[in-house]
């Protein structure tokens, strides 16, 4: 043995036997690159006969064979100067997207140690790469005063205060290049949203708006303008007159389940971890859409949406499974009584005509401080449609549920990307890299007595029942 560790030291050699794979092109950067309206140059800077330029090698032509508009060019810096000048390529491992007269960089590196994670999540790099090549830098405004998700200082004790902010969701909202920024009374929300709002987001509001905060509101989605809501049972927060602007009315029972639902600590509370699959073929759903009946969403403690009036209804895009029920005696148990099982409306997708435009269920709302054409304000209307989607719980925006379950994240991005307008970007993106399992504490403690106990017991009846074996073929023999 010593003589072995003397040789391995001096030889100083490794083998990593790890699973490693470079990813593959995704449907929303083939999406991407499709949508462009001249072919993306791909420049490659690397030294000769270098592996890592054969894993991006690989994945850039898999991305021209699937959008046959990619053109890909091999340089090294120090025999093309003037190119690697031209770009700002200081540095070996260099991927370099061109489109019209602007460009974007990537750095791989040339060695496995570094390179070896970036290549595992090279599609969701590349996206983030080429999104300020479709579109400059758009910001998203956060409601904040209201104890919102995004909000802790005005933020109260909450029950699900476990699920984490939403620093994920600020994370994703930058990989798809929006800027995330704050919005209060004095950023403007009781008066009229400002110029640059791509969209605006309530998060999980615990108290009520201000009725001039609710008609700011109500004006920009007038406009034209994009809004994400999502609420949550047992808080003061209402709509007022976004309800009759967006046709849905939140009904804040939350939903349980006995039969289907996360077992995270093994008590009743566990039915408020709703599951569901039931998706229907819209954009703001596109990945989960495509995945089919095998993928689900986590909702925790929803409650859930209705029609305002039955002659404008909203596409409801998600919907709980059968067995779902309204718990309203908060025991989580079905009273046959007064509880019934039923399919419920959990996300709403609401698009409504440009303003001004007469198009039957498409024109836009009014009345109730709706805005004509001209706004009425003073700024300029819109000619797109306003959208808006509306969440039966907060909780999809959660850290907690976004770092585990990958439909919540792939469902959140596709939403963002509709209200953007960019729904078709939307699709799924590839990654190898490592899920970290994760137990809960019941979990842990099962593997845990597993392993000291139940090891050692697995061995001592094998030892036990061998003995008798060998014990049995003897006296059979005598």
């Amino acid at each position: 043995l010593f003589v072995l560790g003397y040789v391995a030291s001096q030889r100083d050699e490794t083998l990593d036997v790890s699973y490693f794979k470079t990813a593959s092109p995704g449907d929303a950067t083939a999406a991407m690159v499709s949508s462009l309206d001249e072919p993306l140059r791909v420049l490659l800077f690397f030294p000769e006969a270098n592996e890592i330029e054969d894993e991006v090698l690989r994945y850039v032509r898999d991305l021209a064979e699937a959008t046959g508009r990619v053109r890909i060019e091999q340089h090294d810096r120090f025999a093309s100067p003037r190119l690697a000048e031209q770009y700002q390529v200081t540095e070996d491992g260099v991927m370099v997207f061109v489109h019209g007269d602007e460009a974007e960089r990537y750095t791989v590196g040339t060695e496995w140690v570094a390179a070896r994670t970036r290549l595992r999540a090279l599609d969701s790099n590349v996206q983030r790469t080429l999104f300020p090549l479709l579109r400059g830098r758009r910001t998203v405004y956060m409601t904040t005063g209201h104890g919102e998700l995004n909000d802790h200082s005005s933020a109260e004790p909450r029950a699900e205060a476990s699920l984490g902010g939403v620093e994920t969701f600020r994370e994703l909202l930058m990989l798809l290049t929006y800027t995330a920024r704050d919005l209060g009374l004095v950023g403007g929300l009781g008066a009229e949203m400002p110029a640059d709002a791509a969209m605006v987001m309530v998060l999980g509001p615990r108290r009520p708006f201000l009725e001039e905060e609710l008609a700011a509101l109500d004006r920009y989605l007038g406009r034209g303008g994009s809004l994400l809501l999502a609420l949550d049972p047992g808080t003061e927060f209402r709509l007022g007159p976004l309800e009759k602007r967006l046709g849905v009315r939140y009904v804040p029972v939350p939903l349980a389940d006995d039969q289907q639902h996360l077992r995270q600590q093994g008590q009743l509370s566990d039915r408020r971890l709703i599951v569901t699959n039931r998706f229907s073929s819209h954009e703001a759903v596109t990945t989960l859409a495509r995945a089919g009946v095998t993928t689900g969403i986590l909702l925790v403690g929803p409650g859930h949406l209705q029609a305002v009036d039955s002659a404008n209804v909203p596409l409801f895009v998600v919907r709980s499974v059968a067995t779902t029920f309204e718990d309203r005696s908060g025991d989580f148990r079905l009273d046959e009584d007064t509880e019934e099982r039923d399919t419920y409306n959990l996300v709403a997708a609401v698009e409504r005509g440009a303003p001004g435009v007469e198009d039957g269920a498409m024109a836009p709302a009014q009345g109730d401080g709706a805005v004509a054409s001209d706004a009425g304000d003073g700024s300029a209307a819109s000619d797109q449609p306003m959208r808006a989607l509306v969440y039966a719980s907060s909780s999809a925006f959660t850290d907690a549920v976004l770092v585990s379950l990958a439909p919540n994240a792939a469902l959140v991005a596709d939403g963002v990307k509709w209200l953007g307008r960019e729904e078709a970007l939307a699709g799924s993106t590839e990654s190898e890299e490592d899920v970290p399992i994760v137990h809960t504490q019941a979990e842990d403690v099962a593997w845990f007595y597993a392993t000291i106990l139940g090891a050692p017991i697995l061995v001592l009846g094998s030892g036990l029942f061998g003995v008798y074996g060998r014990r049995r073929r003897r006296r059979l023999d005598s």
